[in-house]
């Protein structure tokens, strides 16, 4: 699995290593899955898939955090400094026996743990931050949507289609305007099946032929309430919206 998709992750996902689906367990470290109501065998005893999924992290990756140890710096925003620093952090290395290894004073790997500290703090308001603008953007963008009345004759809809598609059904640009979103993002989901089940991979897959930034296509689809996903983020499905014309 890629590394750039743990972020597609909820935390609590992430900190545990794997993510729950309707049908079975996903190891998020490399992919691996556990099929429910399976039984699976490790060092000559049996488990059950829950188990067996953690048992898999800690025998392939050692541990969730190991793992995160040992990606590169920038998947995490920060120096490679920093990592460097963590891993020695994990390993229970004193600010002293740090210092003599870096060639640096005990002062300055207090500072850097001060540092470290203040990024944690920092990033959890920005979290918080986030996750209301979100929760606003898609509150308004339901409002705006559910709001729209106007009815768009096929020519039209072809013209619009024209204007921002090209003929391959890649993207050209973005309207600015409600219904010409709604035609371009309709257009798109006919790439999709209704009620089916997408991992994320696969929306990445499917968006990222339309626009590079398949990221704003699937926030764009979740916004005005085309494409929805489970509590946990590990599912999404195309709503019925034709259904509710």
């Amino acid at each position: 699995m890629e590394t750039e998709l743990l972020g597609e992750y909820s935390l609590d996902e992430i900190k545990k290593g794997f993510t729950e689906k309707d049908e079975c367990y996903t190891c998020l470290l490399c992919g691996a899955h556990f099929l429910k109501g399976e039984i699976y065998r490790f060092e000559g005893k049996f488990y059950e898939d829950s188990k067996a999924i953690t048992l898999h992290i800690k025998q392939e990756h050692d541990s969730v955090q190991n793992f995160l140890l040992n990606i590169k710096a920038n998947h995490m925003g920060i120096s490679e400094l920093q990592l460097q620093l963590l891993n020695f952090f994990a390993n229970g290395l004193t600010d002293k026996e740090i210092a003599e290894h870096l060639g640096v004073s005990g002062s300055t790997i207090r500072n850097h743990r001060y540092k470290l500290r203040e990024r944690e703090r920092q990033n959890k308001l920005f979290l918080a931050l986030m996750e209301s603008l979100e929760n606003d953007r898609r509150v308004h963008s339901k409002i705006n949507f559910e709001g729209e009345v106007e009815v768009v004759s096929e020519k039209e809809k072809k013209r619009i289609l024209e204007q921002y598609m090209t003929h391959s059904g890649t993207l050209k640009s973005y309207p600015r305007f409600e219904t010409s979103r709604r035609i371009i993002l309709e257009e798109i989901l006919n790439h999709f099946s209704i009620g089916e089940p997408y991992r994320e991979e696969e929306i990445k897959d499917i968006l990222s032929g339309i626009c590079e930034d398949y990221k704003f296509l699937k926030d764009e689809l979740m916004a005005y309430d085309y494409l929805d996903r489970t509590e946990k983020g590990a599912i999404y499905w195309v709503r019925n919206y034709k259904s509710a014309k």
